[in-house]
């Protein structure tokens, strides 16, 4: 799986991101507020490369079925390389590469740690980030469905139970939930929270 990834999706998804930034690092000398628009529209656009990058080592490390005796981090890791970055890049507008590396860490330590008391402190605290960059996005109206699918992952991933559950009642009941988007959910509770 790794091989055919590499030679199709991965190779376009690299050409993409290598473009953007040669872009951004054309626009970076102007001061045109037309370039300034431009390099905000390029980093969105090189947040999506990277969360489908991540999107896509995420599911190599979920079908390689990583296991308490064989974990997988390297997998994992490749996946949380894209996340990370994206979601600190900007917090707010990438709250779902931020809510991904929250459940892939914490798959990763239901697999690998030694104790049930053990915590990520660092997923924990993205997932506070995620809380309350929803909770403002809320605020001013403008939550999106996936956003408060995130926010009950995050609510899930600090033991919040009550209120991740009516996150998720929040995001059913939502006006711009379809099918695709439960299936999509509901893939992402099976494979990363079980």
């Amino acid at each position: 799986p790794e091989m055919e990834f590499t030679e199709t999706l991965g190779l376009d998804l690299e050409k993409a991101r290598e473009d953007i930034r040669q872009r951004l690092e054309v626009l970076k000398e102007s001061s045109v507020a037309t370039a300034s628009y431009d390099r905000l529209k390029l980093r969105q656009e090189a947040a999506e490369v990277e969360g489908l990058l991540g999107r896509a080592h995420k599911q190599l490390y979920i079908d390689a079925g990583p296991t308490p005796e064989n974990p997988m981090p390297k997998l994992a890791h490749k996946a949380l390389a894209h996340y990370e970055p994206a979601y600190r890049a900007a917090p707010i507008d990438n709250i779902w590469h931020g809510i991904n590396y929250v459940a892939l860490r914490n798959h990763l330590l239901r697999l690998t740690r030694k104790s049930s008391s053990e915590r990520d402190e660092e997923a924990d605290t993205v997932a506070r980030e995620i809380i309350e960059n929803t909770k403002f996005l809320e605020s001013r109206g403008l939550i999106s469905a996936w956003d408060y699918a995130s926010r009950a992952e995050a609510l899930l991933a600090i033991n919040r139970f009550e209120e991740a559950e009516e996150a998720l009642k929040l995001y059913v009941n939502h006006t711009e939930v379809d099918s695709f988007s439960l299936e999509s959910t509901a893939r992402q509770f099976r494979e990363l929270w079980g």
